[in-house]
């Protein structure tokens, strides 16, 4: 159960007031015409508020203003609290057909209560709550098939966990799923990739006798319906290649961080190599730029002393976040440059969470992540 838009057209200035009801001659998520919860911004509510005129006033969309006469509300179906969620969830996998029928009860007032305003299909009616789809048009809320294809559950925590279906449908071979779950135990749904399998040609700190790249040309950037759970990322490189697992430690740093300007400076080509680097094989070991105070993803040079492209527009507390969580997700060391104030020998002697300080000054615009040892385990269903 996703997010969801109500529109209700209006002709009168007027706030609604509605439920979502449970529909049919049998209980299921909950008694038969008792509404169940939704959430409406961030918060669980029976009754969620649709106000005529109010998303042309607030919105963004360039068509925003056509719809002044509306009255449109988001919400999400599903509650705030997760054991709620949980016993919807259960309940509509035991209804038949894993189906349950709902209506929309609605009560519309009127601002200074001009009660002649308010028509139902162009009916005079003051009574609430007494539009509905109507008995036998209900609106329909279906269970979520599980899909049948490996799938990364990437923890909050760090963890990683590889499910493996029995059977796999033939249209998800050569696919993996990849799901977030957030510290409220939420899941996040971040896509279904294709991967290549290659064999490995550069021993065992490189995987096992075969590794499983995928493109990140395939990812899209995210955004959860509350807005909390978020990353985006621009690609900066021909290297475009990460394996299964460090996809996953990737996406669960991003997401952990919510950062909006990450530049991903290369992983890997697609046979597993990285010339002209040598250190990047198999999709383990990456590149990024450094994170800036103005939020825009540019240049970072940290030998050089000013603000404007040098390490006094970096922004060390997101930085250092950063690699805060792409140690907890798996990679164990980074190389980096010593940046900051020089002493009186003209030296810098500052150094990024988790580095290692690059003798050959060859980082000092982009941060190298490696030694990756992920608490990843596997389960076959």
């Amino acid at each position: 159960m996703d997010g969801n838009w109500f529109e209700l057209k209006k002709g009168c200035d007027c706030r609604d007031i509605l439920n979502l009801k449970q529909g049919g001659d049998t209980d299921a998520l909950t008694t038969t015409k008792e509404p169940i919860y939704v959430t409406q911004n961030n918060k669980k509510v029976f009754a969620f508020k649709a106000v005529v005129g109010e998303f042309s006033q607030k919105s963004n969309a360039l068509n925003a203003a056509d719809f002044k006469d509306h009255a449109i509300a988001k919400i999400t179906l599903q509650s705030t609290d997760q054991q709620e969620n949980k016993q919807y969830k259960d309940a509509l996998n035991k209804a038949e057909g894993k189906t349950s029928p709902f209506y929309i009860a609605m009560d519309a007032e009127p601002v200074h209560q001009n009660w002649f305003e308010v028509k139902y299909e162009e009916v005079f009616d003051n009574r609430p709550n007494l539009w509905y789809y109507g008995e036998g048009n209900w609106f329909e809320l279906r269970a979520t098939q599980k899909l049948n294809l490996p799938t990364l559950y990437i923890y909050d925590n760090g963890k990683i966990e590889k499910r493996i279906p029995k059977t796999i449908e033939e249209k998800y071979k050569k696919k993996y799923q990849y799901l977030f779950i957030d510290k409220k135990k939420n899941e996040h749904d971040l896509g279904i990739f294709k991967y290549k399998t290659i064999k490995n040609k550069y021993g065992v700190l490189y995987g096992g006798k075969t590794v499983d790249l995928i493109n990140i040309d395939q990812l899209e950037n995210y955004k959860s319906d509350d807005g909390k759970t978020k990353f985006e990322i621009k690609i900066n490189s021909s290297r475009k290649y990460l394996n299964s697992k460090t996809l996953a430690s990737l996406l669960g740093a991003m997401l952990s961080c919510g950062y909006k300007d990450f530049v991903f400076n290369g992983f890997s080509h697609s046979n597993g190599g990285s010339k002209p680097s040598v250190s990047h094989k198999n999709g383990y070991n990456g590149d990024f730029r450094y994170l800036r105070d103005n939020k825009k993803g540019g240049k970072t040079d940290l030998s050089v002393d000013n603000k404007s492209i040098g390490w006094k527009g970096l922004d060390e507390i997101r930085q250092n976040k950063f690699h805060d969580e792409l140690f907890k997700f798996g990679w164990k060391s980074m190389i980096s440059q010593y940046y900051g104030e020089r002493n009186e020998k003209g030296e810098s002697t500052k150094l990024l969470n988790h580095c290692k300080n690059d003798k050959k000054n060859n980082h000092n615009d982009h941060l190298h992540i490696q030694s990756y040892k992920p608490d990843y385990t596997e389960v076959k269903e």
